[in-house]
C-alpha cells in the first residue's frame, strides 16, 4: 500500500482531493511532490508541504525511537 500512495509516476493531481489527505501523511509523497514541481513545473517546492513532511517525518522518528527504547530491553541479542 506504502508504493502506491507515494507518486512516482503518477502526479498527486489524479488523486480525487478527498483522498489527498491520506498523500499529505506520507513524507515521501510531499518531498516527491516538491522535486517534481521543482524539476517539472520550474516553481518553489511549496515551503508549507516541505515543513509538514518534516514535521511527519520527526514525529515518526520520535514514537520509533520511543517504542524501540521501551521494547529493548526484551530483545534476545541483548548483552
Amino acid at each position: 500500500m506504502w508504493f502506491y500512495m507515494t507518486p512516482v509516476i503518477y502526479p498527486v493531481e489524479l488523486v480525487p482531493d478527498r483522498y489527498r489527505v491520506l498523500f499529505d501523511l506520507n513524507p515521501n509523497s510531499l518531498f516527491i511532490n516538491a522535486y517534481r514541481r521543482v524539476l517539472l513545473q520550474g516553481t518553489g517546492p511549496g515551503l508549507d508541504r516541505v515543513f509538514l513532511g518534516v514535521a511527519i517525518a520527526l514525529l515518526t522518528f520520535l514514537i520509533g525511537y520511543y517504542l524501540f527504547k521501551r521494547m529493548e530491553s526484551g530483545f534476545a541479542d541483548r548483552i
